[in-house]
């Protein structure tokens, strides 16, 4: 599905990213029944084991004594104008000179430090959000947190969410 939703215009035209509360709406309305819980709808997805070699490297981040990590929240269709204002004030993003990067911004918690960018690829076919995290020696939770505000911010503009993928 989600190589379809990359290379598929027409089905990314067709699909509209929700919220739990109005797909369970959408699903009672369309099914007659209750929306099974997380874990039960996993289970229904055809599942395709990722490689468990160590991630592609990018070469030496610096930061902390561990380097640095990055991510890339993948998101299927277009941001137009409106959503794309709204993707920068939602991930608080600050302009670039580049000019393949819609938006920067970077933060601090818990001792470590996170950086963003939101890019396009491609016209009309990506979007993506690029999170390069610097740990402390702190656990790393707000790096989760980070990447499911980041994720849901965009989803809700239109975006399909396809992939998380760390880099490095």
């Amino acid at each position: 599905l989600s190589r379809a939703l990359r290379s598929d215009a027409g089905l990314r035209a067709r699909m509209t990213a929700v919220d739990r509360r109005a797909a369970a709406e959408a699903y009672t309305r369309v099914c007659g029944g209750e929306l099974p819980s997380e874990p039960e709808l996993r289970t229904r997805s055809e599942r395709q084991p990722l490689p468990g070699e160590t991630p592609l490297d990018l070469g030496t981040l610096g930061g902390s004594s561990g380097g640095a990590r990055r991510y890339r929240i993948l998101f299927a269709g277009e941001l137009d104008a409106g959503a794309l204002a709204s993707a920068r004030t939602a991930l608080r993003l600050e302009p670039s000179d580049d000019p393949r990067v819609a938006g920067a911004a970077s933060a601090g918690a818990d001792g470590h430090g996170f950086s963003w960018e939101l890019r396009r690829i491609g016209t009309g076919i990506a979007w993506c959000v690029d999170v390069t995290a610097r740990l402390g020696p702190a656990p790393a939770t707000a790096l989760g947190t980070l990447l499911h505000h980041h994720r849901q911010a965009v989803r809700a503009l239109g975006p399909v969410p396809v992939t998380v993928e760390r880099f490095a």
